[in-house]
């Protein structure tokens, strides 16, 4: 995980530039903004999860509209997959 936080922070325009000194240690502002940064994160893959769950149980309730979603991602991985062996290499 280090490794992660430190390609994070060398690759972020906002890193860097967002570390106030007048505003204390920057050890305090980065535990802050990956604190905010985890908030975030719970908050959206929480949604996220809620929305997956409400969909999935509403899509249980409908088998019709199940095969329907069924059909159409086979059509469009048929159809990629033609895209795909007929692309020019190089």
């Amino acid at each position: 995980m280090p490794s992660i936080r430190r390609w994070h922070c060398s690759s972020s325009p906002f890193c860097r530039s967002s570390f106030d000194p007048a505003r204390g240690a920057a050890a305090a502002q980065t535990a802050l903004l990956g604190t905010l940064f985890a908030l975030q994160t719970v908050l959206i893959f929480g949604v996220l999860g809620w929305y997956a769950g409400t969909v999935g149980g509403w899509l249980r309730g409908r088998p019709a509209v199940g095969r329907w979603l069924d059909r159409a991602t086979g059509v469009l991985f048929i159809g990629l997959g033609i895209r795909l062996a007929l692309a020019q290499r190089g």
